[in-house]
């Protein structure tokens, strides 16, 4: 009974009228007269399926072997009385939820507390007052398809997001592409990536620019959600009609603002950083676009900082790209990640900044040992800051092999 996922924002009071009077009723008491009119009452007033149960255990019995939307109970009825039977049917997992009203024409403070201690959903009074009695089972009803409802539709959602979670790790590098860049340009290439719970922006890819030298950008499109993701996967899909201009990296990023100062919608925009490396001469060339700025890390152990400032993508037409040089020496290291690492709080309360970065990717260079500089790295992150952040987690790290 349902609604649809994608219907329910729009015509889920229609759905769930259209449910009220097609759900299962089942009245339970052990008296003739009033199954009869508590059965014509709720026919009278349009619902369509009542069951009858004349003892506690029929009643059970049916409820476990019938999908029933709703109990109208007795609370006094010889063997198993209405106490018993709300009991019975709260121990089964599937019945929990299952509203249940119980009739009594005791209403002293202690019988009504007594009846909501076992399980029940409501009190209504004996003998039947009919428009009460109505009253309660339909706003019952539509609060029980109400809430199935919208578990359904949060549950739909839940599954969509996974898939565009799985979407989004599978236009990621995969760790047979990137064994093939190591084999063909004699480079080791470190990758993490942690998603967050829900979808946002954060992208990386590498490529073959030429016979001796390949690409990589890292990128953070602005936001959360659904449209981060949408957002993401569009200009992924825009940066394959520029690949002749990739060996510029400051023209290639040129190309892609043009396209997304029209694109993307006002307060919207993604930080970048592309770079090539000609893995014999070991010259840099690279771009940046308001991107957390690379670090690389020095073969006498030092750290220098790449200049990726800038306007982000997708805010100004006019934004020029400076492509820019660096010497990559053999031995060293390029890294590029995401600002979740300078924007986590400190217990204090104040971000750990750039300068409090470099102090971790120090300890994490000198500490790496087997177990891989980024790894290192994000591991000694996640037990500072704990394992759940607010944004995505992307760390990649190029070396230059020395031979």
């Amino acid at each position: 009974m349902a609604t649809s996922s994608k219907s329910l924002p729009h015509t889920a009071s229609q759905s769930i009228e259209c449910d009220v009077y097609s759900a299962k009723i089942l009245v339970v008491d052990d008296i003739s007269l009033m199954r009869d009119l508590i059965g014509d009452c709720l026919t009278g007033a349009g619902y369509r399926t009542v069951l009858f149960a004349s003892s506690g255990e029929e009643a059970i019995k049916i409820a476990e072997q019938e999908p029933i939307d709703l109990v109208i109970l007795d609370i006094k009825m010889p063997g198993l009385d209405g106490f018993e039977v709300c009991e019975r049917l709260r121990k089964n997992p599937l019945l929990k939820s299952l509203p249940i009203l119980v009739q009594s024409a005791d209403e002293k403070p202690e019988q009504r507390a007594k009846v909501f201690r076992s399980g029940a959903t409501d009190f209504v009074s004996k003998p039947i007052n009919q428009p009460e009695l109505l009253a309660r089972v339909r706003l019952h009803l539509e609060k029980s398809f109400l809430i199935e409802s919208l578990t359904q539709y949060q549950q739909n959602m839940e599954q969509e997001l996974m898939l565009a979670q799985d979407m989004q790790r599978l236009i990621l590098p995969q760790r047979k592409a990137i064994a093939s860049f190591e084999e063909i340009f004699d480079v080791k290439i470190e990758t993490e990536y942690e998603g967050t719970a829900a979808l946002a922006g954060d992208l990386w890819g590498i490529w073959q620019q030429s016979p001796s030298s390949l690409g990589m950008y890292l990128l953070d499109v602005s936001g959360h959600g659904v449209s981060a993701a949408l957002n993401t996967f569009r200009l992924h899909a825009i940066m394959d009609r520029f690949r002749d201009e990739k060996a510029d990296p400051g023209k290639f990023m040129e190309s892609l603002n043009a396209v997304l100062c029209d694109a993307l919608p006002t307060g919207q925009f993604a930080t970048m950083v592309c770079l090539v490396l000609d893995v014999d001469t070991g010259q840099l060339s690279y771009a940046g676009a308001g991107a957390p700025r690379p670090v690389i890390m020095k073969e006498g152990g030092g750290l220098s900082l790449l200049h990726t400032e800038g306007v982000p993508l997708g805010i100004s037409i006019d934004s020029k790209y400076e492509t820019k040089s660096e010497q990559i020496n053999p031995g060293e290291c390029i890294l590029c990640y995401s600002d979740v690492f300078i924007e986590a709080k400190c217990d204090d309360e104040t971000l750990l900044g750039e300068a409090g970065f470099l102090s971790m990717v120090t300890a994490a260079k000198e500490a790496s040992c087997s177990q891989g500089l980024v790894h290192t790295l994000v591991s000694a992150f996640n037990e500072r800051f704990g394992p759940s952040h607010p944004d995505d987690m992307t760390a990649i790290a190029l070396h230059r092999i020395q031979r």
